[in-house]
C-alpha cells in the first residue's frame, strides 16, 4: 500500500495490493503486473494486470512485446499492447462483454 500526493493540485493517489515482477536478470527485462488497484481521488479506482508480460530491451524506453489490461467500474476494460519499442495499440471493451469494440489506429508510446 502507497499515497503519493500531486503538489501542484493537492490531491492523493493511493494503490492498493499491488503486486509487480521485474526480472532484470538479463536482456530483456521481463515486467508482470500480478494485480492491483490505482485509486484516483476525482475517478474512482481501476485493476491493473499484464496479460502478456512487457519486455524491454537493451537502452529502450518502452517494451516491444506484452500488454496491460485496464479493468474499471462494470467489467470496462482498455488494452495497451506493445507493438514495438515506439508504438502500441490502444483497445477498449466499454460494455463488459469482454469484447474490445473500439480499436483506433496504432499510436507512440508517449502519445499514451
Amino acid at each position: 500500500e502507497a499515497y503519493g500526493q500531486d503538489p501542484s493540485s493537492g490531491e492523493v493517489f493511493w494503490i492498493n495490493n499491488y503486486i509487480i515482477t521485474i526480472d532484470e536478470s538479463g536482456d530483456p527485462v521481463r515486467i508482470d503486473i500480478l494485480g492491483g488497484n490505482f485509486y484516483h481521488p476525482d475517478h474512482g479506482y481501476v485493476t491493473l494486470t499484464t496479460d502478456a508480460t512487457f519486455e524491454i530491451h537493451g537502452i529502450d524506453e518502452w517494451p516491444t512485446v506484452g500488454s496491460l489490461v485496464v479493468t474499471g467500474a462494470n467489467n470496462f476494460k482498455v488494452k495497451i499492447t506493445a507493438i514495438d519499442n515506439t508504438s502500441c495499440s490502444v483497445a477498449g471493451d466499454f460494455d463488459g462483454d469482454g469484447i474490445y469494440e473500439w480499436t483506433p489506429p496504432a499510436m507512440n508510446w508517449e502519445d499514451l
